[in-house]
């Protein structure tokens, strides 16, 4: 039979090469030790030789020594320098091969040395237990690893810079966020201390009215207060007494405004509760000699802006006066015009209460509630005159005054380029002359800044004519004149383009239109 077709023996094993990738995962990890506890074992072997060979090496050298001086040591003495030796030897190298120190490492940075590192452990400890009555929980984030190394003595960090490392380890506690409208305000180490000032604020809220007697009913925060819980860096936490001044006082902040139309700075500064001082001194370009703003100007405000908005609703019961109505009746004998009170009026009383919201000391809305009339009050009756002026472009005129003199009306009383015309301006020459309205006293006869020369004649009962830019007078003052009396000569004095009569009718010192009182 060939060797091809020779089969093997069913009783016998073929063994095959098995991998590791094929064997059982604690086959490979049973391998595995095998194959590290050779390696150790190699390692020791070396250390040991090593260790030999250093302690050896001395009395090598000796040996080596008198071999080549030719000499025959003495045993006892060999033995002693070669074992002398050799403990030197071993003892230099162990004392500069070993560690003798630990270098700190903070987050993988050497920050210290330390001859043991419970050294560093306990100022850890002196440092928690020193401000753990001040914070919640505190401890450190820190990864600190202590590296055996071989230090001097001097390289060796003393007590002093042992405990300000502790310093520059980032210790935590348990602190709180508080939050007003989702804005963050401040870090508290308590929730009660955000909720201690803002008792404060609301207990001490109290509104001023000018008048009244005020009540109020309820005071809250108009602002969403909230508090989230988390560790907080030790030195990130708010100064209370900042945090207190800043939450009852706010703080100033810079505002613009741009001004419209019919704006004032006194508007303004009110708007935006300053005073009219404080908004110039913000804007120095407006001081009381320039006050004109212009429509689109850029004003800065120095406004101070609080961090909570305190809303207090009161009741507000005062006494108000009730305003007299006033009738009038028609008077014959006065001229038109003119006014005499008959009754004189009289205010009534009442007490009314009042809903009253305030926010942040500023009244926002008013509502009245209830009314009590304490007393009605009295009517106002005035007579109102219905007497006219009658006068003639004829004669003269058969009326209570007549024109004063004759010609052409060159400018009516009312507005015109120049601005407001209280009187009537009648045409005429120099020196023509000019007569009294009606029976009177003159009251004045002189110089007057633009009507030139100017005469007034006061007729009685508050009605007075006025004469102005006369050439010339043909009365003086304090003198009686009858209708119809010389009492000037047409000129061009004072403020005038030519000459002509300017002629006034007061009322009570009131300029009427001498067209509605001669028509």
């Amino acid at each position: 039979m060939d060797r091809d077709q020779q089969k093997p023996s069913p009783t016998k094993k073929i063994r095959r090469y098995r991998s590791m990738r094929a064997m059982h995962v604690w086959q490979r990890f049973g391998l595995l030790l095998i194959r590290l506890e050779c390696l150790t074992l190699t390692i020791s072997e070396i250390w040991g030789q090593m260790i030999r060979h250093m302690i050896a090496f001395p009395g090598r050298v000796l040996m080596l020594g008198f071999n080549r001086s030719g000499r025959l040591p003495n045993k006892k003495w060999l033995a002693l320098g070669t074992l002398g030796l050799s403990l030197a030897f071993l003892s230099l190298f162990v004392s500069t091969s070993f560690p003798n120190a630990y270098a700190v490492a903070l987050d993988g940075q050497t920050v210290a040395v330390v001859a043991d590192y419970a050294d560093m452990e306990e100022a850890v400890q002196d440092y928690l237990s020193q401000h753990s009555e001040h914070y919640s929980n505190i401890h450190y984030t820190d990864n600190i690893e202590y590296l055996p190394v071989r230090a001097k003595t001097e390289e060796l960090s003393d007590d002093k810079a042992i405990a300000s490392l502790c310093e520059e380890l980032n210790f935590v506690a348990v602190g709180y966020k508080m939050f007003i409208n989702g804005e963050e305000v401040a870090t508290l180490q308590t929730k009660e201390e955000g909720e201690q000032v803002i008792q404060e604020i609301v207990a001490g809220y109290q509104p001023e009215v000018s008048s009244g007697t005020l009540e109020i009913t309820d005071v809250k925060v108009s602002e969403k207060i909230e508090y989230v819980q988390m560790e907080v860096g030790i030195h990130d936490f708010t100064d209370f007494e900042t945090f207190k001044g800043y939450l009852m006082h706010g703080e100033e902040v810079q505002k613009t405004y741009t001004v419209k139309k019919n704006d004032t700075l006194s508007q303004i500064a009110e708007r935006f509760s300053l005073t009219t001082d404080e908004l110039r001194e913000a804007n120095p370009k407006h001081q009381p000699s320039n006050s004109y703003l212009q429509i689109g100007e850029v004003l800065n405000l120095n406004v101070v802006e609080k961090p909570v908005h305190i809303v207090a609703t009161g009741k507000l019961v005062k006494e108000e006066s009730i305003p007299f109505t006033t009738a009038y009746t028609n008077d014959a004998t006065l001229w038109r015009g003119q006014y005499k009170t008959i009754t004189s009026g009289e205010y009534g009383s009442k007490e009314v209460e009042y809903e009253i919201i305030f926010e942040n000391g500023q009244e926002m809305e008013r509502l009245e509630v209830a009314e009590v009339v304490i007393s009605d009050p009295t009517t106002k009756v005035v007579a109102s005159g219905t007497k006219y002026v009658m006068a003639s472009r004829g004669d003269g005129g058969s009326g209570a005054v007549a024109w004063p003199m004759r010609g052409r009306i060159t400018s009516p009383y009312g507005w015109r380029s120049s601005g407001f015309h209280y009187g009537l301006d009648i045409g005429g020459k120099t020196g023509d002359p000019i007569y009294a309205a009606e029976s009177g006293v003159v009251t004045f006869a002189a110089w007057s800044g633009s009507y030139g020369r100017l005469v007034k004649i006061d007729h009685g009962d508050g009605l007075e004519t006025r004469y102005a830019h006369l050439s010339g007078y043909k009365v003086s003052y304090a003198e009686q004149v009858s209708r119809g009396d010389l009492i000037g000569l047409v000129g061009s004095s004072g403020n005038s383009t030519g000459p002509h009569l300017h002629f006034e009718v007061r009322v009570n010192g009131v300029a009427k239109n001498p067209i509605n009182y001669l028509e």
